[in-house]
Protein backbone atom coordinates (compact mmCIF):
# COMPACT_ATOMS: atom_id res chain seq x y z
CA UNK A 1 0.00 0.00 0.00
CA UNK A 2 1.23 3.26 -0.60
CA UNK A 3 2.14 5.98 1.43
CA UNK A 4 -1.02 8.36 0.91
CA UNK A 5 -3.51 5.83 0.97
CA UNK A 6 -1.92 4.64 4.86
CA UNK A 7 -2.06 7.89 6.06
CA UNK A 8 -5.79 8.08 5.00
CA UNK A 9 -6.70 4.85 7.08
CA UNK A 10 -4.67 5.80 9.36
CA UNK A 11 -6.35 9.24 9.81
CA UNK A 12 -10.00 7.29 10.06
CA UNK A 13 -8.65 4.93 12.61
CA UNK A 14 -7.47 7.95 14.92
CA UNK A 15 -10.83 9.85 14.13
CA UNK A 16 -12.46 6.70 15.43
CA UNK A 17 -10.37 6.01 18.38
CA UNK A 18 -10.46 9.85 19.55
CA UNK A 19 -13.88 9.85 19.52
CA UNK A 20 -14.31 6.56 21.81
CA UNK A 21 -11.36 8.24 24.02
CA UNK A 22 -13.80 11.67 24.30
CA UNK A 23 -16.86 10.02 24.91
CA UNK A 24 -19.90 11.72 23.74
CA UNK A 25 -20.48 14.15 26.66
CA UNK A 26 -17.15 15.46 25.64
CA UNK A 27 -17.45 15.74 22.64
CA UNK A 28 -20.44 18.15 23.27
CA UNK A 29 -18.86 20.25 25.61
CA UNK A 30 -15.90 20.41 23.23
CA UNK A 31 -13.74 19.23 26.36
CA UNK A 32 -9.90 18.45 25.88
CA UNK A 33 -9.80 16.68 28.82
CA UNK A 34 -11.36 13.16 28.66
CA UNK A 35 -12.45 11.32 31.22
CA UNK A 36 -10.42 8.18 32.96
CA UNK A 37 -13.02 5.89 30.70
CA UNK A 38 -11.02 6.27 27.47
CA UNK A 39 -7.71 5.56 28.56
CA UNK A 40 -6.94 2.19 26.62
CA UNK A 41 -9.06 4.47 23.66
CA UNK A 42 -6.07 7.23 24.41
CA UNK A 43 -3.44 5.17 24.22
CA UNK A 44 -4.61 3.04 20.51
CA UNK A 45 -5.18 6.77 19.74
CA UNK A 46 -1.49 7.33 20.29
CA UNK A 47 -0.26 4.10 18.84
CA UNK A 48 -1.78 5.31 15.58
CA UNK A 49 0.13 8.10 15.81
CA UNK A 50 2.95 6.73 16.10
CA UNK A 51 2.30 4.50 13.01
CA UNK A 52 1.69 7.54 11.21
CA UNK A 53 5.34 8.96 12.01
CA UNK A 54 6.63 5.43 10.73
CA UNK A 55 4.64 5.81 7.43
CA UNK A 56 5.46 8.97 6.88
CA UNK A 57 9.46 8.63 7.47
CA UNK A 58 9.25 5.90 5.01
CA UNK A 59 10.91 3.23 8.08
CA UNK A 60 8.40 0.57 7.63
CA UNK A 61 5.42 0.15 4.93
CA UNK A 62 2.17 -0.68 5.68
CA UNK A 63 -0.75 -3.32 4.07
CA UNK A 64 -3.27 -5.80 4.67
CA UNK A 65 -2.38 -9.41 5.43
CA UNK A 66 -4.05 -12.42 4.59
CA UNK A 67 -3.02 -16.25 6.18
CA UNK A 68 -4.89 -18.72 4.63
CA UNK A 69 -3.81 -22.44 5.34
CA UNK A 70 -5.83 -25.11 3.16
CA UNK A 71 -5.80 -28.91 3.73
CA UNK A 72 -6.45 -31.32 1.57
CA UNK A 73 -7.17 -35.06 2.22
CA UNK A 74 -9.35 -38.06 0.74
CA UNK A 75 -10.01 -39.88 4.33
CA UNK A 76 -12.38 -37.38 6.35
CA UNK A 77 -10.98 -38.65 9.72
CA UNK A 78 -7.64 -37.88 9.04
CA UNK A 79 -8.27 -34.66 7.57
CA UNK A 80 -10.58 -34.20 10.79
CA UNK A 81 -7.52 -35.17 13.11
CA UNK A 82 -4.82 -32.87 10.97
CA UNK A 83 -7.53 -29.90 10.96
CA UNK A 84 -6.98 -30.37 14.54
CA UNK A 85 -3.21 -30.06 14.99
CA UNK A 86 -3.25 -27.06 12.87
CA UNK A 87 -5.80 -25.71 15.15
CA UNK A 88 -3.87 -26.34 18.65
CA UNK A 89 -0.62 -25.47 17.10
CA UNK A 90 -1.82 -22.35 16.21
CA UNK A 91 -4.10 -21.44 18.62
CA UNK A 92 -0.75 -22.14 20.90
CA UNK A 93 0.84 -19.07 18.89
CA UNK A 94 -1.80 -17.19 19.30
CA UNK A 95 -3.56 -17.41 16.34
CA UNK A 96 -7.34 -17.95 15.83
CA UNK A 97 -8.57 -20.12 13.37
CA UNK A 98 -12.03 -20.71 11.65
CA UNK A 99 -12.48 -23.72 9.74
CA UNK A 100 -14.85 -23.29 6.33
CA UNK A 101 -17.49 -26.00 6.22
CA UNK A 102 -20.56 -24.80 4.14
CA UNK A 103 -18.35 -21.84 2.27
CA UNK A 104 -15.45 -23.83 1.55
CA UNK A 105 -15.37 -24.08 -2.11
CA UNK A 106 -15.61 -19.78 -2.22
CA UNK A 107 -12.62 -19.23 0.79
CA UNK A 108 -10.65 -21.98 -1.80
CA UNK A 109 -11.45 -19.97 -4.65
CA UNK A 110 -10.82 -16.83 -2.43
CA UNK A 111 -7.31 -18.11 -1.81
CA UNK A 112 -6.02 -18.09 -5.67
CA UNK A 113 -3.97 -15.21 -6.63
CA UNK A 114 -6.29 -12.59 -7.73
CA UNK A 115 -8.85 -13.42 -5.89
CA UNK A 116 -7.86 -11.09 -2.35
CA UNK A 117 -9.80 -8.55 -1.91
CA UNK A 118 -12.98 -10.39 0.01
CA UNK A 119 -10.42 -11.93 2.44
CA UNK A 120 -8.84 -8.85 3.11
CA UNK A 121 -8.68 -8.32 7.19
CA UNK A 122 -8.26 -5.27 9.83
CA UNK A 123 -6.05 -3.84 10.74
CA UNK A 124 -3.02 -2.95 8.96
CA UNK A 125 -0.06 -4.50 9.06
CA UNK A 126 3.77 -3.04 8.85
CA UNK A 127 6.28 -4.51 7.18
CA UNK A 128 8.42 -5.77 10.08
CA UNK A 129 5.63 -7.50 11.21
CA UNK A 130 4.82 -9.43 8.57
CA UNK A 131 8.48 -10.47 8.79
CA UNK A 132 8.22 -11.72 11.92
CA UNK A 133 5.77 -13.78 10.84
CA UNK A 134 7.31 -15.08 7.52
CA UNK A 135 9.26 -18.54 7.71
CA UNK A 136 12.92 -18.71 8.19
Amino acid sequence: MDEEKAEWTFSGYRRRWMQLSMGLRGMISENSTPSGAGDAARERGHDVEHAQAENAEGVVRFGYVQFKMILFEENPSVLSERVRTVEKVLGNLGFGTIVEEMNCLSAWIESLPGHSYPNIRKPLMHSLNVADLLPT
